[in-house]
């Protein structure tokens, strides 16, 4: 028996992706789905998925994947994703006031820096690539279920961190 996956609500989505496979297909809440929407890192989306069998009818279970990138909320026949843990890292380097080079891993941390303390930004480093392709394997008393989704790094995040920094 084949499991199908029908879109929920959801929030925050990157909606400004338009080149992303997900907007090819269906994208209205309740239309069968074989993607789910793309999203940013850390910038607080939810996106809600129902499942049902090749028949229509509701599933009686449903299990989620071993994917530690994500938060799941499991109901009877549907799953809510939320906020992932972010995938990506940046660094920025700094050039302190007694002009050794330092490297954090936070703009607050270089912020915060005393002894010596940060004169100015050098360089920012971003993650490459800036997009992951997760898979999503949700197990559920229909069958077995894969939607892939597009995670992306949020560099608009960082132009005011930057400046701060600069």
């Amino acid at each position: 028996m084949a499991t199908t996956a029908l879109l929920g609500a959801n929030s925050n989505i990157a909606d400004d992706q338009g080149g992303d496979a997900f907007f090819a297909g269906n994208t209205d809440v309740g239309e069968e789905i074989t993607r789910l929407p793309p999203v940013y890192a850390n910038d607080g989306y939810s996106v809600n998925v129902s499942f049902e069998d090749s028949n229509g009818v509701a599933v009686t279970s449903v299990s989620i994947p071993d994917n530690s990138n994500f938060n799941y909320s499991v109901g009877t026949d549907n799953v809510t994703i939320t906020q992932q843990n972010d995938p990506f890292s940046v660094s920025y380097s700094c050039l302190m006031d007694d002009y050794t080079i330092q490297t954090f891993t936070s703009d607050s941390d270089a912020l915060a820096a005393s002894d010596p303390a940060l004169l100015t930004l050098i360089s920012l480093s971003i993650p490459d690539p800036i997009t992951i392709e997760e898979s999503h394997v949700f197990t559920t008393s229909g069958g077995d279920i894969t939607l892939n989704q597009a995670n992306h790094f949020k560099a608009q995040d960082f132009i005011s961190k930057v400046q701060a920094l600069a």
